[in-house]
């Protein structure tokens, strides 16, 4: 991924969050997630908080089509694991 400093990551369906956990942990980037799983969204925020990556890494209980760049502004980083088989190549 060519990560650098001061980039921003983006992961759509983040899941448990164990993704942007670990990159904020070994990289000096700021993450955000997003997941529609409330379950998921409650277990991430409390892992990011014991972590103590609350200023690094942030999830959010939101739908992807629900993104706005307008709101969320630009990142350089984009990832999708696992979440784009689901949503089918018409809605990429």
């Amino acid at each position: 991924m060519d990560l650098k400093e001061g980039d921003r990551l983006l992961d759509f369906g983040c899941g448990w969050s164990t993704w942007v956990i670990y990159v904020g942990k070994n990289f000096d980037i700021q993450c955000t997630g997003m997941t529609i799983s409330t379950s998921q969204f409650e277990w991430g925020c409390r892992r990011i908080k014991e972590e103590g990556l609350e200023g690094k890494v942030q999830i959010h209980l939101l739908d992807y089509r629900e993104f706005s760049a307008d709101k969320w502004g630009q990142f350089d980083k984009i990832t999708c694991f696992e979440m784009s088989e689901h949503v089918g190549v018409r809605n990429y």
